[in-house]
């Protein structure tokens, strides 16, 4: 039974790498820069948005190596840089010096969790949450699957569970996929860890955009849920847009998704 589950999972899990562009184009992504338009909801507000760090605009995204930088973050004429893990701010000619090499560890302690977040504990949950997104659904090939779930009808036909290895650096350690019946990425359930040891999340996807191929969601819109059950508290509601797909070899742009 196990087995037949991993099974069904990776077909399900290879139809939706298709269908979000291939993973040869996926594999040639050398980054994506894009803005950050708008972002709302409780999470963040909780968390210090606007008054204790700010929005970032400008983001570029290495998804593959799992790098990210908030270009004039916090200020004009400095970034900020996530590099798996690790975050630094740079600026006035200096090179980047990062903070440690798991900034989760530090997040993650007690007092922490009580307080509002610095500008490089939002560098962290920036960093690699985006980097997480962009990466979706590629990454999930070769995760443990630890639930499946299919029904014939409805928003979405698969979920599939995943259990990430010790210390990757995403929402949690298990998290939730559901996949529309042409192999789309729909909802994303995960524990924010970081943010809140005790909530629990839907992250719906809308807004994709066709980016020579390859699927970009532009609007992210998270409720609060409890066990499966998504309630109408909306705790975050973001959006970006995609300026740019750069590709290590230019004859990528031309590829049939």
């Amino acid at each position: 039974m196990a087995n037949n589950m991993q099974a069904q999972a990776r077909q399900v899990i290879q139809q939706a790498i298709l269908r979000h562009g291939g993973m040869a184009r996926y594999e040639q992504v050398d980054r994506i820069v894009c803005d950050v338009t708008t972002m709302g909801g409780l999470a963040m507000r909780r968390r210090g948005l606007h008054a204790d760090f700010p929005l970032p605009n400008r983001v570029t995204l290495m998804p593959r190596q799992n790098q990210a930088v908030l270009h004039d973050y916090p200020a004009p004429g400095r970034s900020c840089l996530y590099d798996n893990g690790r975050v630094a701010m740079v600026g006035g000619g200096r090179e980047a010096v990062f903070d440690s090499d798991n900034h989760r560890q530090q997040m993650l302690s007690v007092s922490r969790l009580r307080r509002p977040w610095t500008v490089l504990d939002a560098v962290y949950f920036f960093g690699y949450a985006m980097t997480h997104y962009a990466s979706l659904p590629f990454s999930l090939r070769g995760l443990k699957v630890v639930g499946l779930a299919r029904r014939s009808s409805g928003d979405w036909r698969t979920r599939i569970d995943v259990e990430y290895p010790d210390g990757a650096h995403t929402h949690s350690k298990q998290e939730t996929f559901y996949f529309d019946d042409t192999g789309l990425l729909v909802r994303h359930d995960y524990r924010p860890e970081v943010s809140s040891p005790v909530a629990r999340a839907a992250n719906f996807l809308h807004e994709y955009k066709n980016c020579e191929g390859l699927l970009i969601t532009e609007r992210r819109k998270v409720h609060f849920r409890l066990g499966r059950l998504v309630t109408p508290l909306i705790v975050m509601d973001a959006s970006i847009k995609v300026r740019e797909v750069m590709y290590s070899s230019p004859e990528m742009a031309v590829i049939s998704a």
